[in-house]
């Protein structure tokens, strides 16, 4: 047994971070980095785009990769997905992430999958702002 390691019911049973809305991210931006409305607005829309590639990146390697997968396949993505999300100012989503280190092998697919869809799920007002 891997000691540490989490498997796709234990990565399922994680609490999700709460949804991020684009008020709450543009108030973050503004908070956080001490800006003004017009250029915390571009980092929103910054952030939906970013969001938007890494997920249409990560359509890509759930296509290519199989079910036995380790973690290093996806460890460049996921360092950007954490990455984007600390800039953000979403550390529980950040900390949810790098949660994903901890699968087992053989469940690093699984896992991966379902992180994507949450991130799908739970930030979908931001990323479909830019496709309006």
């Amino acid at each position: 047994m891997d000691r540490g390691k989490i498997d796709a019911a234990d990565f399922r049973e994680l609490q999700v971070p709460a949804r991020v809305t684009i008020p709450q991210l543009q108030t973050q931006f503004q908070e956080r980095y001490e800006l003004d409305e017009t250029i915390s607005w571009a980092l929103v829309i910054s952030s939906s785009e970013s969001l938007r590639e890494v997920l249409t990146e990560s359509e890509k390697i759930l296509v290519t990769c199989s079910d036995d997968m380790d973690y290093e396949p996806i460890r460049p993505i996921v360092h950007r997905i954490k990455g984007l999300f600390l800039n953000m100012g979403a550390e529980e989503w950040a900390s949810y992430v790098t949660s994903l280190k901890k699968s087992r092998k053989g469940q690093v697919y699984s896992n991966f999958q379902k992180l994507m869809e949450n991130i799908q799920k739970n930030f979908n007002e931001i990323i479909i702002l830019c496709e309006k």
